[in-house]
């Protein structure tokens, strides 16, 4: 408003002494001038100021990514630290183990040395009961396959030995491998004395290279000696390991100089006290000893020398003897009785990844970029709001418009709207809700919502739709509404509940859409994900899924799932000939025969190309399974009669059965599958069971583990 007008007489006077004392004093121009740069000066300062808060978020990103990036980078060098800290200390309990346990077998054979050197002579029932002294001792014998004495023979005295062996009682006696060599040895005490160090007893250790190494050492220096790595001879079929042995001279008494060549054994040297080892074993019994919880699932290898080649590894407790090296290991060398060993470590990528990645890591990453994320938005919209605030009086002027502006949007709006009370009584409705519902606002003033009711909902889904529209303030959903000329469509809605000035709810607006026909569509593009387009059958994605379930409630009761895959004989010749329309045919026929010989609750799935998979979900057994496999394959030869063409339609079938040959899908399918593959390859294209594989043994895709 501007103020009321002055006086006349008051107004003269003082303009022309304003007038006089402009044109006397030039000076008296300045202070109107200043005015009006201190307003272009707080303009400026005004615009600079709104561009700065504008940018604001963006410095609260970049600054708040890059602080984020530098703990998560920190973290991760500390992860790869502690990660090769780890490693380092599992790879020296591993190491100190390995070698206690060698140590501790060097100390057995040191007492079997011991016994020889305390007496002349040595019988079969004194070993005996000296083996079973130490057996008695908790874990003194433990990763070892015995110990026993091997005799330094000459070749003269190889018959007086065979002769006294015998005279033992062993009359099929003999040393082996057969002679004649100038020098040997011959096994002639072993413990225990059972069935696998029975295939030992007689044989001429001295007679093989990396023994005899071992052998000579250990004579020659006077103390124990480990051996290369070997094939003992005790080893059968089942579980071959690698092997080492473990010697220690048996000198004979009054020898004081070990001899230097095997020219003077015969004089200085009884033989050797030893103890066959498989590796395997011994490195497990040496583990057993570690309290460290992260060994588990870490990979343990140990070679034989200084180099990791695969010739050399004579352990690996992953027994993935094919991969030459280890990705990210650390190794340690031990020396026991002269022989080199290398041990690596590597510890499980659970745990910390070798570069120091781990979920620790990802979680700095994540709501440390949540976060900045989060920061920078906030400032946003407190900048915003802010600005909105300052320009809340320009909207207020305009507010006259928006609102017409609103009557109109809520007329045109594509989108149905409703207005009721809080009771949920009509009081305005637009022209699409007419539109959708068919209903026109002037029918339904005054009106419950309920006339939309469609019955396809529960009983109580209205009153939760209300009591969350009430508690929350709004809801959204999606329901089914019956419209005035009967139909029943799908509709996306949306509740919000308005508030008056004592935060009692005043009214409530609704918003409907129509989705039915997205609906549909949605429903029929995972129809066709889950099914087969030619046949219509479900395919694979489908068939996982139910076979899942049916594991599960088969596990649950104790049942049996089925399974019967099949692949068509004779369908490539039908293509090639007679084209891809009668093979397609041919697909759609045997597709519905196999739906019309199975139960309502059992599955039948393509696929694809001409394999169909049936799952039987509640399978009694595999008698009954072969008799459907039966009928199934006379179900498809007769689909060859329905077509004026020389063809002729027959099914190689595998059948697998559940926990027998599998107890997950993947397994299931794939014994079922290499049982199909195996009926193709017999001329008879006939039926053939899965090959029994233990369940915790069992891998997936494998149907041929031992125990087949």
């Amino acid at each position: 408003m501007l103020p009321p007008p002055s006086p006349p007489s008051q107004q003269g006077a003082p303009q022309a002494s304003v007038e006089a004392r402009s044109a006397g004093d030039p000076s008296a121009q300045a202070p109107a001038a200043v005015p009006a740069t201190a307003r272009r000066l707080l303009s400026a300062f005004r615009r600079l100021l709104i561009g700065s808060q504008r940018r604001l978020p963006l410095v609260v990103l970049v600054l708040g990514l890059g602080l984020t990036a530098a703990v998560a980078e920190q973290t991760r060098r500390l992860g790869q630290q502690s990660h090769e800290q780890i490693e380092r200390a599992l790879l020296d309990d591993v190491a100190d183990a390995i070698e206690m346990k060698l140590k501790e077998v060097i100390d057995t054979i040191n007492g079997v040395a011991g016994l020889f050197n305390a007496s002349a002579e040595v019988d079969r029932r004194e070993f005996s009961t000296y083996y079973e002294t130490l057996r008695r001792e908790e874990n003194s014998l433990a990763g070892i396959q015995g110990i026993g004495f091997s005799r330094f023979l000459t070749a003269a005295q190889w018959p007086s030995q065979t002769a006294a062996l015998r005279a033992e009682g062993f009359d099929d006696f003999t040393i082996r491998p057969p002679g004649p060599r100038p020098y040997g040895s011959a096994i002639v005490y072993l413990e225990p004395f059972d069935l696998r160090n029975q295939r030992a007893f007689g044989f001429d250790m001295y007679s093989e290279p990396v023994r005899r190494r071992a052998m000579d050492r250990a004579a020659q220096t006077g103390r124990a000696s480990l051996s290369g790595q070997v094939q003992l001879v005790q080893e059968g079929t089942i579980d071959v390991q690698p092997g080492v042995l473990i010697y220690l001279p048996v000198c004979r008494q009054g020898t004081r100089t070990p001899p230097r060549s095997a020219s003077q054994y015969s004089t200085t040297l009884q033989g050797w006290a030893y103890a066959p080892i498989r590796v395997g074993d011994l490195v497990q019994a040496a583990l057993r000893t570690i309290n460290n919880p992260v060994l588990a699932g870490s990979t343990v290898r140990v070679y034989d020398g200084d180099t990791v080649a695969s010739s050399d590894l004579i352990f690996d407790n992953t027994r993935q003897q094919n991969r030459p090296s280890l990705g990210h290991a650390q190794y340690q060398p031990i020396t026991v009785a002269g022989r080199r060993w290398r041990i690596g470590i590597q510890l499980s990528d659970q745990l910390i990844g070798p570069g120091g990645w781990s979920g620790q890591v990802l979680l700095v990453l994540v709501l440390g970029s949540m976060g900045t994320v989060i920061a920078s938005l906030a400032t946003a919209m407190l900048i915003t709001n802010h600005l909105r605030t300052r320009e809340a009086l320009a909207i207020a002027e305009k507010a006259n418009q928006e609102r017409a502006l609103a009557a109109t949007v809520f007329e045109a709006s594509p989108e149905a709207i409703v207005v009721t009370d809080s009771q949920g009584r009509v009081l305005s409705a637009n022209q699409s809700f007419a539109r959708i519902t068919g209903y026109a606002g002037a029918e339904i003033l005054g009106r419950s919502l309920n006339l939309l009711k469609s019955g396809r909902h529960e009983g109580d889904f209205y009153a939760r739709l209300w009591e969350d529209a009430r508690e929350r303030g709004f809801w959204q959903g999606e329901i089914w509404n019956r419209l005035r000329s009967g139909e029943i469509r799908r509709h996306e809605l949306s509740v919000t509940a308005v508030h008056d000035s004592a935060l009692q709810i005043s009214h409530f607006v609704g918003m409907l859409q129509d989705i039915t026909d997205r609906h549909h569509a949605q429903e029929l593009v995972r129809y066709r994900a889950l099914h087969d387009e030619l046949t219509g059958l479900p395919g694979r994605a489908m068939l996982q899924e139910k076979l899942n379930v049916a594991l599960a409630v088969a596990e649950r009761q104790g049942g049996h799932v089925g399974l019967l895959f099949l692949d068509l004989n004779g369908f490539k010749p039908v293509n090639d000939q007679y084209g891809h329309a009668i093979g397609d045919r041919v697909l759609r026929l045997v597709a519905q025969r196999l739906r019309a010989a199975t139960h309502s609750e059992d599955l039948v799935a393509r696929l694809g190309g001409d394999e169909f998979v049936i799952l039987v979900p509640r399978a009694i057994g595999l008698e009954e399974l072969q008799a459907f496999a039966q009928k199934i394959q006379a179900v498809i030869r007769l689909c060859s009669s329905e077509f004026d063409l020389p063809i002729a339609i027959s099914a190689s079938i595998g059948i697998a059965l559940s926990p027998q040959h599998g107890i997950s899908s993947g397994q299931l399918l794939d014994a079922a599958d290499q049982a199909m593959y195996r009926s193709k390859q017999d001329d008879s294209h006939g039926i053939t069971i899965a090959r029994q594989v233990p369940t915790t043994l069992a891998a997936p895709g494998d149907d041929s583990q031992p125990g087949s």
